[in-house]
């Protein structure tokens, strides 16, 4: 499973959202309807399926599903480049 999946998959089981529907342009605060606490929630699910420390600073930039999923590959190493 990829970083892009995990993500999609984490997004879809915490708001109920079909992963069809999760695209990587997909907005937290628009298209998704995530508030900041849906933000941080996810943050943690991240941190702990990935092993990887998300600043408060950093989580602050994401707006994006691409950006987190970007953000985990490059703090991982493990860029997968474009699906």
């Amino acid at each position: 499973m990829t970083v892009q999946d995990t993500v999609v998959e984490i997004i879809a089981e915490m708001c109920s959202i079909d992963p069809s529907k999760i695209l990587p342009e997909s907005r937290f605060d628009n298209g998704l309807a995530m508030d900041e606490l849906h933000v941080v929630e996810m943050a943690v699910n991240l941190e702990e399926e990935f092993g990887v420390k998300i600043p408060e600073r950093d989580l602050e930039s994401f707006e994006t599903v691409g950006d987190i999923v970007g953000y985990i590959e490059q703090m991982r190493g493990t860029a997968e480049g474009p699906a």
